[in-house]
Parts: C-alpha cells; structure tokens; sequence
C-alpha cells in the first residue's frame, strides 16, 4: 500500500512537470523565428516592437522600412556618417539633405554679387555641393578676358548667403603667340 502511494505520487509529480513544461514551450513561442518584428497597430497605425513574428496579433500587417525615416522609426541603428544612415536587416538607407538655399534664391545672391558680375556672366548650370553647403553656378567669360586656363564658378555659401568666385584653374598656362 506505501509503494502504491509513492508511485501515484511519484507519476502525478512527473505529469505535472510535463504538462508545466508542455505549455511553457508553448507560450515562449519556441519554434519561431527569434527575431525583431515590427507590425501596425490596425486602430491607431502606429507601428509595435515584438520579439518574434510567432507573438504578432492576427489582425496586424508587418510594417514596412522604405526609407531613412522609416528607418529610424523602428529603432534600427544610425551609422554617424555623412549622410547618416541606417541599417535595417539587409537594406541600408542613407539621409536625404535638403538645401536650405533654394537654386533661385543662389541665383539671386549670385546676381548680385560684384566680384561675380564682374568675372563673367552667370550660366544656368549649377550644382548643389552637400558636403560643402554651396551652391555652384558656372560663369561665362566675358569678352576681351584673357584665357588663362580656368574655368570660374560663382560659388553661393547656404550658410552665410555669400557669394564668391573659384576659379578652378588647371595649372595649364598657354604660350602667347
């Protein structure tokens, strides 16, 4: 009868840790991908971090990452480089630096700057420099200027509104005949 017991005992503790162990396995969510999902919210459209897709609720979609914003959003990491980017699984995303100067208002500083009038005149091929913050707008010689081999620029500072010429020589220096 005390072996009886013990048996009985014995076999409701072993079912119990089965069953224990059982239902832990499932709700940990074993068995899925562990790895970070970001899904929507159907009701407020704000997109939630969960460890797995396993842990998503049914009526979610995944969240899609399309560009830098996105990016940064879902809490990926940001690379401290020039433009900054960011990493998500296997995309990368840089930033997209907007000019504060539009090319119209360039021009229009370029206009009236002296040194640039002065060099040549202005030509409506520009180039936006995003390192820099310049704007570049390529100068026709005027007339009668001696060709000395460069090719001047009238270059428009976003930050401080100025403008100055560059010369962009290339060293070559012509013989006079």
């Amino acid at each position: 009868m005390n072996n009886k017991i013990i048996l009985i005992a014995l076999s409701i503790i072993i079912l119990s840790a089965g069953i224990y162990y059982y239902f832990d396995w499932k709700n940990k969510g074993d068995g899925c991908v562990q790895v970070i999902t970001y899904a929507q919210n159907p009701k407020t459209g704000e997109c939630e971090i969960f460890p797995n897709p396993c842990v998503v609720p049914k009526n979610w979609e995944a969240c899609e990452v399309n560009n830098f914003e996105d990016c940064v959003k879902m809490g990926n990491p940001v690379m401290e480089s020039y433009p900054r980017q960011c990493r998500s699984g296997e995309n990368v995303f840089s930033e997209k630096i907007a000019s504060i100067l539009s090319q119209k208002d360039a021009l229009g500083i370029a206009q009236k700057n002296k040194e640039c009038s002065s060099v040549g005149v202005l030509t409506d091929k520009t180039n936006y420099n995003e390192i820099t913050k310049t704007w570049w707008i390529d100068l026709e010689r005027k007339p009668g200027l001696e060709s000395d081999g460069c090719n001047p620029a009238c270059v428009v500072n976003e930050e401080t509104e100025t403008a100055e010429v560059n010369w962009r020589c290339t060293g070559l220096i012509f013989e006079k005949d």
